[in-house]
């Protein structure tokens, strides 16, 4: 399959984006990249391409990709906002983007239900749970031991759940923070199935 100049740089320009951000970029973003002067003529490459089978636009801010050349297998999950790992507390939600998760280190509950949080606090350290990295999650019931978001008595957390005394609490990683045990009412979100972390 013979591609014109244009096309073979549109082609990496979205390779090197997703390498680079973990999405993909946007129609003005390839613009800028690779000179053009219209958004017109981005998106008309752009839909040859898909014709050719190369791409992937699905209607999603951000997410064009490049079928068959490694950025292919991959899910994107949206960033829901932040997780504090830490003492529980009220949490608003707000969507900070998406994350980009290679298809072999996800699953089929990650790609129907999944998000992302940004972790916030040092109380799952001992899990290797950092400050700032990415908690990706999948919606689906949690088995004693799972490390889970949690909304407890109202409050948002991510800690390890245990049974105790024939009920549940949550337990952190970091001896300096005490169990939280339910007053009321204990809700799973969700449960971490991995960790993204910059370098």
């Amino acid at each position: 399959m013979e591609l014109s100049e244009s096309q073979e740089m549109i082609l990496k320009r979205i390779e090197a984006y997703w390498r680079k951000h973990g999405f993909g970029p946007a129609i003005r973003d390839l613009m800028r990249e690779c000179g053009f002067r219209s958004p017109r003529a981005v998106a008309f490459h752009l839909d040859n391409l898909e014709r050719m089978g190369l791409i992937e636009q699905n209607g999603k801010a951000r997410s064009i990709r490049v079928l068959g050349r490694g950025v292919d297998m991959v899910d994107v999950v949206p960033i829901f906002g932040t997780i504090p790992a830490g003492p529980a507390e009220v949490q608003t939600q707000l969507p900070l983007g998406e994350l980009a998760v290679p298809r072999q280190l996800s699953s089929a509950g990650v790609r129907q239900h999944g998000f992302a949080l940004k972790v916030r606090g040092d109380s799952m350290i001992g899990a290797g749970i950092h400050d700032g990295d990415l908690a990706i999650v999948e919606q689906r019931p949690a088995r004693p031991e799972d490390i889970v978001v949690a909304l407890v008595d109202g409050q948002s957390t991510l800690k390890r759940l245990i049974r105790r005394r024939g009920g549940f609490c949550l337990k952190s990683e970091n001896p300096k923070y005490p169990l939280i045990q339910p007053v009321e009412r204990l809700e799973i979100q969700g449960v971490v199935v991995g960790i993204f972390r910059k370098i």
